[in-house]
């Protein structure tokens, strides 16, 4: 039918730790122990945005702030791992266009009744009849 997004459950101190201990306190991205007492999240190893489950089984893991982050957003200057955002954000385009939402891009240097001159400026086409008129 298409991506079905799940509904996330609250996340309670004991649903945490349960999912905390299920892992043994290993990061799920970058597979380091976290330390004790230190600050950790709990993310989804396929996003819920995209139809990954919210259970506290093989999807939800816990993992470090900063590993979060990377995860989520990427790294600044391009990775060769897709980030979650830009994974869901592709997912919704590929949908989009599969349902036929969303229109093609049309350039203006296609549009037939449009030119961009030297300088830039985007003007209309002018007539046929002017191009061979001499001035």
């Amino acid at each position: 039918m298409g991506m079905v997004k799940t509904k996330r459950r609250s996340m309670s101190p004991a649903r945490r730790r349960r999912i905390f201990s299920a892992h043994d306190g290993v990061c799920g991205y970058c597979h380091e122990l976290i330390e004790d007492g230190a600050a950790f999240e709990i993310d989804h190893a396929v996003p819920l945005a995209l139809g990954g489950t919210d259970d506290d089984g093989p999807n939800a893991y816990p993992i470090h702030g900063d590993c979060h982050r990377l995860k989520t957003f990427g790294r600044k200057g391009g990775s060769r791992l897709p980030s979650d955002i830009s994974a869901i954000a592709k997912a919704k385009r590929l949908r989009a266009k599969r349902l036929g939402l969303a229109r093609p891009k049309r350039s203006c240097l296609t549009d037939p009744r449009w030119v961009r001159k030297v300088d830039g400026t985007v003007v209309p086409r002018a007539p046929a009849s002017e191009h061979g008129e001499a001035a």
